[in-house]
């Protein structure tokens, strides 16, 4: 496997078809990582690889969660704030689902160029991804199916 030493924070196409790969490619790897016990915890765009072939790596494992092990040898907040999960940022056990939440959030941000939620501080993020629902994708671009932000707003429930 070649890396092209480029992530999709790098690439950001901008072909709605393109992205939906991207995001279809990582569904599926986060699926065989979700069977074999893995939580990611740090879906981003900058853990997202492409190949030479246009294929999808996910990558950086560090802070991941074995289902066999006895415990994170992460304590307290770990994780990207801008792709947490209501779960991580509650400090509630984390599934497969935060994976999917931060995977929402990625493919929100590159079909639109915006994270789903953006404040001042810190703090008055983590309440919105709490409590708040993200802004319409159609703000941003109006050439997008209904359907896309459907499934980002299933993933980020």
């Amino acid at each position: 496997m070649q890396i092209r030493n480029v992530t999709v924070y790098n690439y950001f196409p901008n072909i709605f078809s393109d992205i939906v790969e991207i995001i279809c490619k990582c569904a599926k790897a986060l699926h065989y990582s979700h069977g074999r016990g893995v939580i990611h915890r740090d879906i981003k765009p900058s853990n997202i690889m492409l190949t030479i072939n246009n294929d999808v790596r996910i990558i950086d494992f560090g802070i991941a969660i074995c289902a066999d092990a006895e415990h994170s040898t992460i304590e307290g907040m770990a994780g990207s704030p801008s792709y947490m999960s209501p779960e991580q940022v509650q400090f509630e056990p984390l599934t497969q689902v935060s994976d999917i939440y931060s995977l929402g959030s990625v493919m929100y941000e590159l079909l639109t160029g915006f994270r789903p939620f953006r404040a001042e501080k810190l703090s008055g993020m983590l309440d919105q991804i709490v409590h708040k629902v993200p802004p319409s994708i159609h703000m941003y671009r109006d050439d997008l199916p209904a359907e896309l932000e459907q499934v980002i707003l299933e993933a980020m429930q």
